[in-house]
């Protein structure tokens, strides 16, 4: 309701999803990726084609990428394994050497999943490869990061080498030309089940004059 009144849109109330930010990742133009973890919780695991249908629509996607979820990752998040950096281009985790079996499969799961989904959504993928580090029972992902017009915002751990740290950074600037990464300390956030992207919500909106209900007048383009 803040939202609308701040942006001067239409408040649209739709079916009630308990889905938690990170469980989603899009591309802005209709190709979306999720978990089967989330879409279980959501009740849609075994959705037929009619209540499928409805859930594309009310979450505003045309194609749907089911990931699998990492091994015993408590969120199940679709932003520990990858995420879009612009509408062709996909942060993805890939395993390290020491990386267990079972979740490099999932890993390159995750990697198929979205190869299939961007093929039957009439389109290809680039995907930049950050490493997923395990560390005592944690994930510390890379991918679990903001982008913003001139920035993309990448999690630090004290945990993680720096030679790791610093080929994540140089390979998000090999891939987005002109933005600047910056690196934020996310050791405490990701012991509490998450990182930059599920802390933040991406909007695509411009930002309208925001109207003075005593005068009518306009106050400034307002801000978030």
């Amino acid at each position: 309701a803040l939202l609308s009144e701040v942006f001067q849109t239409p408040q649209q109330a739709e079916p009630q999803l308990n889905l938690e930010g990170g469980g989603i990742i899009s591309n802005g133009e209709g190709l979306c990726g999720m978990t089967e973890a989330s879409l279980l919780e959501l009740g849609l695991s075994g959705a037929g084609e009619e209540q499928w249908a409805s859930f594309l629509q009310t979450i505003g996607c045309r194609t749907l990428a089911r990931l699998p979820e990492l091994p015993s990752e408590a969120t199940g998040h679709a932003d520990m394994l990858a995420q879009f950096l612009s509408p062709y281009q996909v942060a993805i985790a890939v395993p390290t050497d020491d990386s267990p079996p079972d979740v490099s499969e999932a890993l390159l799961g995750a990697r198929l999943a979205l190869t299939q989904a961007a093929e039957a959504h009439g389109q290809a993928l680039e995907f930049v490869e950050l490493p997923l580090v395990n560390r005592e029972e944690l994930y510390y992902s890379y991918v679990n990061g903001l982008r913003t017009p001139s920035h993309y915002f990448v999690p630090s751990y004290s945990a993680v080498e720096p030679a790791v740290q610093a080929l994540v950074h140089r390979r998000l600037e090999q891939a987005l030309a002109g933005v600047r990464v910056i690196g934020v300390d996310s050791d405490e956030m990701i012991e509490n089940g998450g990182a930059i992207h599920c802390v933040t919500l991406g909007l695509k909106h411009p930002l309208l004059p925001r109207l003075d209900r005593a005068s009518g007048r306009g106050t400034g383009a307002s801000k978030l």
